[in-house]
């Protein structure tokens, strides 16, 4: 019985309803999703018999981070997917909240349920085709789940590898123009694809690969942590053609930076070969991984060591310190997290890199040592001294009527240290003067 509308998409229409037979057997929580797919399904037969056959397999993905596929079927005309019922919200609407992106610390866990979810169906041989924030979603309880895993592929199976229709090509354009994200059907090829987080290889109408899912991967991820989309929604085509590079990223450390160039690669055999490897580049971490003990180890030698700030002067002797308490080999990406580490976390050489907080990873290790020891007065100092910097930052900008950048740091800041009384006082003294109109 369908109950509320939840939302429309290329795909179809989404509604929130009542699984009767759970009523009649008592079943507490008898609420599903129902999806009923758009009339390009209802025309062409071929493409219904694809679609069953991919529903089946994504029936199959049984995993926390892909939405729960429990019935695929057709009442005459009406094509439609019975599934569970989510609660929260897709990235789509994270990203109206969040118009200038989010701290890389909160992006994290996000890209890495997004890559369990992806990982996990590509080992069962099933490419997404059309990721996209709109496909994306984030429960209330913080888990994220990755939407309408097989529809596109079975679409993009059913061409029989024929190059895209002029059709496809000009809607293509036209939704770029526009800036829309909506999966595109050309009914002659029976194409799915959103153009803006397509990979070239897909554009030019080649078989699915992982690496189309690590391209879109990369380009969510980016706008994720900016608001904006790496090439301007652009097609890959376009974006190649036009000569267009991604604009860095300065609040996010430099292996993060280097992982999103390599995923936004256009050319497929340049491109990060898997999303777990994305993630391993992104994050210095495997998924589900979590930080390394001997990460928090060194996190806790590098403070204590230190004092107030992590001066590199100290390397050579950490170095050799740490490879007498942990003598076997570190794992290459751990390597990689302790090169940074000691690179850019000085908090009195490279205080500038400090306005992003959450891009420091001072600041990571301070609030790694709090985890192990709550009462440990240097890391507090330590974190102290990072939300003095930004307040000293904000006033200045504030001094300077650097109005509008005042208040997005001060924004920011309050993310971090919620309770600090300066910027919260800084803040309403903004707000209270410059009114957001």
């Amino acid at each position: 019985m369908l109950e509320t509308l939840l939302g429309r998409g290329g795909m179809g229409t989404v509604f929130k309803a009542r699984d009767l037979r759970k009523e009649e057997a008592h079943d507490r929580d008898p609420w599903i999703a129902v999806k009923v797919l758009s009339g390009d399904f209802r025309e062409h037969p071929a493409a219904f018999i694809a679609l069953q056959r991919e529903a089946k397999k994504a029936q199959k993905l049984a995993h926390p981070n892909t939405v729960t596929v429990y019935d695929f079927d057709r009442d005459g005309p009406i094509v439609f997917m019975t599934m569970e019922l989510l609660e929260g919200e897709s990235l789509k609407d994270l990203l109206r909240r969040h118009p200038y992106g989010m701290p890389f610390r909160d992006v994290l866990p996000i890209v890495e349920g997004i890559v369990s979810g992806l990982a996990y169906a590509h080992e069962k041989g099933i490419v997404h085709s059309d990721l996209k924030p709109g496909n994306i979603f984030v429960t209330n309880d913080g888990t994220v789940k990755v939407l309408d895993f097989g529809i596109a592929r079975a679409l993009q199976g059913s061409r029989q590898h024929e190059a895209p229709s002029a059709s496809n090509v000009s809607r293509a354009a036209r939704n770029a123009e526009t800036g829309g994200d909506a999966t595109l059907f050309d009914p002659g090829s029976l194409g799915a694809l959103t153009p803006a987080y397509a990979s070239l290889e897909m554009l030019e109408g080649k078989d699915p690969d992982p690496r189309d899912d690590v391209y879109a991967l990369a380009c969510v991820t980016y706008e994720l942590l900016t608001g904006r989309h790496p090439f301007g929604r652009l097609p890959a085509d376009e974006a190649r053609a036009q000569g267009k590079a991604p604009e860095p990223i300065a609040k996010i450390p430099r292996r993060a930076w280097k992982a999103l160039q390599h995923g936004l690669t256009f050319e497929r055999d340049a491109r990060t070969p898997s999303v777990q490897q994305f993630f391993i580049e992104l994050s210095g971490r495997r998924p589900g991984q979590g930080m390394n003990p001997r990460m928090v180890a060194l996190v806790v030698l590098l403070v204590l060591s230190a004092g107030v700030g992590l001066t590199l002067q100290f390397q050579p002797q950490l170095t050799f310190l740490w490879h007498r308490l942990f003598p076997t080999e570190l794992p290459p990406e751990t390597q990689v997290e302790i090169t940074d580490l000691l690179e850019i976390a000085d908090l009195n050489r490279e205080a500038g890199r400090l306005v992003s907080p959450p891009g420091s990873n001072a600041y990571e290790a301070y609030k790694a040592v709090l985890k192990l020891d709550p009462w440990n007065a240097q890391a507090r100092k330590g974190l102290n001294k990072i939300a003095e910097y930004l307040l000293a930052e904000a006033n200045r900008l504030y001094s300077t009527e650097q109005i509008d950048k005042a208040r997005l740091l001060v924004e920011e800041s309050l993310r971090y240290f919620p309770d600090h009384k300066g910027l919260r006082r800084l803040g309403e003294r903004l707000m209270e003067e410059n009114p957001t109109p």
